[in-house]
């Protein structure tokens, strides 16, 4: 399955259809073709059957044609963004000088663990943008996903004037002028995030999200170098952890076996889950009802979330409990 570049408006490349870069011929109109050609060319071909030799070699031949250009296509797209993996895909990295990460040095006894083509596909999508060194959105989200390999997003983030606006308006109502206004909107002002301020919220690709020292280090150290405008003053933070549970109730159709059914379901719920595990995505119920809606079940009592998970733009929902069972048959 491919993946699109989490948290951003770029184009989505699990939604572009797979292209026809060569026609892929039907087998019974090729067949058609190729025995009317035989027929022309040799009109005592004219009464064959299927058992005759001639008829097993332009089957043969068909099936091999309609083969070929399947090949084709798959190898060609194999060299599409969209679709490319292993080597393939690294070579549309060096297409745009953007190696693979190392997420783990080699050792004497292990294999380096490299970045998956997942995570890699999307920062070749990003790096053009780091031509304008940081400073757009995604310029700072290339550069900070590049910094270290135990990355799964990175959201960025700056205030407007309207923010800093609306803080001191609701200060000054809240105050309702008091004597120590100046006092209080001085703190606040200190406090508040600048228009020049650009806050990075970094995800990490193991654990509950909450990146360690080192990679909020290695991406501070890539942003404040020469890829920062000057004007930007950056502040990279962790992302935060929403925590939330997930507990269902599935009334399922008589008939299949239910472990089958629990565990098809279950593995549908770890798919949207981990589809949805990027900054600022919220965790819906109805997403997760629609999750759990496989075959053969009939309707989903979902307990926990009562409500939707709704996070910030540099939270993350984090389910630290799954429970999902039957609870009965129903006709």
């Amino acid at each position: 399955m491919v993946g699109s570049i989490a948290s951003s408006p770029a184009v989505d490349l699990s939604t572009l259809p797979a292209p026809v870069l060569v026609a892929q011929p039907d087998f019974e109109t090729r067949l058609a073709a190729k025995m009317a050609r035989l027929i022309a060319q040799m009109p005592a071909f004219s009464a064959l059957v299927e058992s005759d030799p001639a008829m097993l070699l332009l089957q043969a031949d068909t099936y091999d044609e309609v083969v070929l250009a399947q090949a084709v296509n798959d190898m060609a797209r194999g060299f599409l963004l969209a679709f490319a993996t292993g080597a393939n895909l690294d070579h549309l990295g060096a297409l745009m000088d953007v190696p693979r990460l190392t997420v783990t040095a080699a050792t004497d006894t292990a294999a380096a663990a490299m970045e998956g083509d997942t995570a890699y596909r999307q920062r070749i999508q990003l790096a053009p943008h780091r031509f304008s060194v940081a400073g757009p959105e995604l310029a700072y989200v290339f550069h900070a996903r590049s910094a270290h390999g135990d990355i799964a997003d990175v959201k960025a983030f700056a205030p407007n004037p309207d923010d800093i606006k609306a803080l001191v308006l609701d200060l000054l109502a809240d105050n309702e002028a008091a004597a120590d206004l100046i006092a209080t909107m001085a703190d606040a002002l200190d406090d508040a995030d600048w228009p020049g301020v650009v806050r990075i919220a970094v995800l990490a690709a193991s654990g509950d999200g909450v990146p360690s020292p080192d990679v909020l280090s290695a991406v501070d150290t890539a942003l404040q170098g020469p890829v920062r405008p000057m004007t930007d003053i950056v502040i990279v933070q962790p992302a935060e952890p929403v925590d939330f549970a997930i507990e269902a109730r599935l009334f399922v159709f008589a008939g299949p076996d239910q472990g089958l059914i629990l565990s098809t379901a279950q593995d549908s719920l770890a798919a949207h889950l981990e589809d949805i595990r990027k900054l600022d995505r919220d965790a819906a119920r109805s997403a997760i009802i629609a999750a759990l809606h496989v075959g053969n079940v009939q309707r989903v009592e979902l307990l926990q979330p009562p409500t939707d998970v709704v996070v910030d733009w540099f939270q993350v929902g984090n389910p630290v409990s799954v429970s999902i069972t039957i609870a009965g048959t129903e006709l």
